[in-house]
């Protein structure tokens, strides 16, 4: 696999955008309670 192909650096960049997209929104989802809770606790 040539690794200093445009093709390549395109894919990878596209997986890792894809990987830490999913990574950003479970851990939006896993703590949405959490800050739903602090929110709560300041008003």
């Amino acid at each position: 696999m040539n690794t200093n192909g445009n093709i390549y650096t395109v894919i990878y960049t596209t997986v890792v955008v894809v990987v830490v997209a999913a990574v950003l929104a479970f851990a939006s989802e896993t703590l949405k309670p959490k800050q739903e809770a602090n929110v709560k606790a300041d008003a």
